[in-house]
């Protein structure tokens, strides 16, 4: 787990914006290897978690087949579908737990599949204190992907939830 804390208290806007502008701040920083002595390190117990409906997501990044009836096609992969199906509703979670005890983190994505014509509606769903907003990232560490992403915007001593 990597931590980016802004030296401004309000610096987290800026940092994203840098790090979004340029991704290769994130995939080629040496400085993401460098050990350094910290004195105090104190990093808030924190929650996050975003549910989302990705189906329009996915429609706008160009993936539209599997939305579309009849001609969607997954003949191949049901053995006996009643009709021919479609993917209505594709929803994805994920979840981040930092605490005394270490990190958790999942993820999951359902897909809804439709039968006929009928869509389904969509479910409405340097001391190193981190006491001002930070972001973080989980980077799987044998073949370097990002794993998960996210940012605490009111980080506290307390249990902080917050939503990406």
């Amino acid at each position: 787990m990597y931590i980016y804390l802004p030296d401004e208290l309000h610096g987290l806007p800026a940092l994203l914006h840098k790090l979004c502008s340029n991704p290769a701040l994130l995939e080629n920083s040496f400085t993401l290897m460098d050990k350094v002595p910290v004195g105090a390190f104190r990093l808030p117990k924190f929650t996050v978690s975003y549910k989302m409906d990705a189906k329009e997501t996915l429609r706008d990044l160009g993936l539209r087949l599997p939305f579309e009836y009849p001609a969607a096609d997954f003949s191949e992969m049901l053995e006996s579908a009643p009709e021919r199906t479609f993917v209505s509703a594709v929803f994805h979670e994920s979840f981040v737990e930092v605490n005394e005890e270490g990190t958790e983190a999942s993820a999951a994505t359902a897909i809804v599949m439709g039968f006929g014509c009928a869509m389904m509606p969509p479910v409405q769903t340097v001391d190193f204190i981190a006491d001002h907003p930070f972001m973080f990232l989980i980077r799987e560490e044998l073949c370097g992907v990002l794993v998960f992403t996210g940012q605490v915007t009111i980080p506290s001593i307390s249990r902080q939830i917050s939503d990406v």
